[in-house]
């Protein structure tokens, strides 16, 4: 029974685990702070989403920098998920190369997986 307890402890500890990273960054523009625990740790900077534009589309890039602490530099983060809005529609969760014609306004941010959430860049095509 000793050993069933603890297996079933571990998997509920892991199952949780998945659970907590899937729930960072999900909510779209309203944020997912509320479903991010106060994970401490080192990774406290958020992510940087760069835009690269062509005459018809748009790619997003994430990047987690290195955090320095105390004058010791941490390991940089893991980007989670990017999101894109168009003219102000629908957050929409980046994947691809995506189509935009000339005065469209493209609004775009990123999670890291630490549930550090960039603040949102705005760009006009």
């Amino acid at each position: 029974m000793k050993g069933n307890l603890k297996n079933w402890v571990f998997m509920f500890a892991v199952a949780g685990v998945i659970a907590l990273a899937a729930a960072c960054g999900q909510k779209g523009d309203t944020g997912a702070a509320g479903n991010c625990p106060a994970l401490g740790g080192a990774d406290i900077n958020p992510p940087t989403t760069a835009i690269t534009k062509t005459t018809t589309s748009f790619t997003l890039a994430c990047t987690d920098p290195a955090a320095t602490i105390s004058g010791a530099t941490t390991a940089a983060g893991t980007c989670g998920n990017t999101y894109y809005s168009v003219n102000g529609g629908t957050w929409t969760l980046y994947s691809a190369a995506v189509t935009a014609t000339a005065g469209q306004t493209i609004r775009y941010y990123s999670w890291d997986t630490a549930c550090n959430k960039e603040a949102v860049n705005t760009t006009t095509f």
